[in-house]
């Protein structure tokens, strides 16, 4: 009985979800999870507070987005996603870059996609660019 009023709340607006206080990048899951979504905003949040982009950094993010996932919040995983790709490949190209290989197969975005396809072109990684795009092409039904 009460799993229900609490799900009837959520639908209508009322309650809302809350992730857990300790997961990391919690208020850019808040941020993600809020409508309008402002891509820019997380992405400078998540650049105030990753200083230096390191492989536990890469982690913790990989944690918040899998969090998001598991409570089939899809679109507010993709708004994160494509937040971390953006300030990943600002701090470190390399790094983000490979954070967004590893990942893009798991959230098919469109907008992620382009983002990681455009930096692709730039550092001159063709031969990577194939993979991305076959992946779009199936997002889109072509």
């Amino acid at each position: 009985m009460v799993t229900r009023v609490r799900r009837y709340l959520e639908r209508k607006g009322w309650l809302k979800h809350q992730p857990p206080l300790f997961i990391p990048f919690r208020p850019q899951i808040l941020l993600s999870m809020k409508r309008p979504v402002n891509i820019e905003s997380i992405q400078s949040s998540i650049a105030n507070k990753v200083k230096n982009l390191d492989d536990t950094q890469v982690k913790k993010m990989n944690e918040a987005i899998d969090y998001l996932i598991s409570k089939k919040r899809r679109k507010d995983a993709s708004n994160l996603f494509v937040a971390a790709l953006r300030a990943f490949i600002s701090m470190d190209k390399k790094k983000g870059t490979s954070f967004a290989l590893d990942r893009i197969h798991h959230i098919p975005d469109g907008t992620a996609v382009k983002s990681l396809v455009n930096q692709l072109m730039k550092d001159g990684n063709v031969s990577q660019i194939p993979k991305s795009w076959n992946w779009s092409a199936h997002l889109h039904g072509k």
